[in-house]
Parts: C-alpha cells; structure tokens; sequence
C-alpha cells in the first residue's frame, strides 16, 4: 500500500511539475471562483475556515475569501492545530523542514469549522492522498467541521488506496466543478 501510495505522490507532483505558469494562474482564478461560490451559496454563514499556506503548485485559494472572513492557519508541533489569523498577519517560518507562511505565534488557538485541506490526488469519492507525514490525518482524527479537499482537476485520480487512519474529504473543488461527496 505505501509502495502504491508513493508512485501516486510522484505522478502527482510530476503532473503538477509540468503545468505552465499562466495555466496555473488561470487554474487558481477558477478554483477560487469555484470555492467562493460553494462558500456563499452553502448557508455556511461566518464560520472559522481553516486555511493553508500554499507549498508547491497547491491551490492558491486566499481569492475565494472576503476580507471579513475569519480564517485560521495551521502550526504545527508534535501534532498541528490552528490559530485565527488574517493573511496580512501571516509571518515566514520553518516547518516541515523549510519555509511557509503562519500565524504568530501570540494568535488565539481555535479549532476550525471548515477546514480547506490540500492533497496531491484527490478520489471522486472524496479520498485524499497527502505528502505522506499525517498531519492532516491526525488533526481529522477528532474535527467534526466541513472537510474541503482543494486541487486542480488533473489531480483527480481513481482508486486512491486507503488505510484505517485516512480520512474522505466532505467536497471536493476543482478549477472545473465541485464534488459532492
């Protein structure tokens, strides 16, 4: 299964590897169309979102949200939570063993009720395949919020093996559509 899951996370970032630049520019405007539209039209009212800094050609989805919106971002330590923070308070730090953007560290710790998760390949059936360090995996061990898997549509991959610990995703939202899980 982890041989499996492995050539899946390489083909992934290969794929991703090879997107153009404007291709991609133009992926993010449409995906945060697609998740601003979700968001607005799903009566999900002022709750805390969960967000990520983007690594790697993930989904850059800060357009899809208002200014007014309250957002949280991941920290991590032996195991990863969220504080509330706005995008222009975000700092450059070290985590995963190199440089992305967080909270400050003085920020409110909250648990979020709509998480905005990232994934190298997602299923239709809302499994997800991540970078392979289970953080995600063990902060879902207990959130009982709105799950959003957030890729581009050539991330789209059948048969995603599972393990116990793997958690589906609630949707998915693509530059081309939103599935529904």
């Amino acid at each position: 299964m982890i041989e499996k899951k492995n050539e899946l996370r390489k083909k992934a970032i290969g794929i991703l590897s090879q997107v153009s630049g404007s291709d991609f520019d133009k992926w993010n405007i449409s995906l945060s169309k697609n998740l601003n539209n979700f968001l607005s039209n799903s009566m999900l009212g002022n709750k805390v979102i969960g967000g990520y800094a983007p690594i790697f050609r993930e989904p850059v989805w800060m357009n899809a949200v208002s200014e007014n919106s309250r957002l949280a971002f991941p920290c991590f330590d032996e195991q990863m939570f969220y504080r509330l923070s706005q995008f222009s308070e975000l700092e450059k730090r070290v985590d995963f063993g190199f440089e992305i953007l967080g909270p400050r560290e003085n920020t409110q710790i909250i648990d979020p009720e709509i998480l905005l998760i990232p994934g190298l390949s997602f299923s239709p059936e809302g499994e997800r395949l991540g970078r392979g360090k289970g953080f995600f995996d063990r902060f879902l061990e207990n959130f009982k919020g709105i799950k959003i898997g957030l890729c581009f549509e050539c991330q789209i991959e059948n048969g995603i093996p599972t393990e116990e610990h793997d958690k589906k995703m609630d949707f998915i939202v693509t530059e081309k559509k939103i599935y529904r899980i």
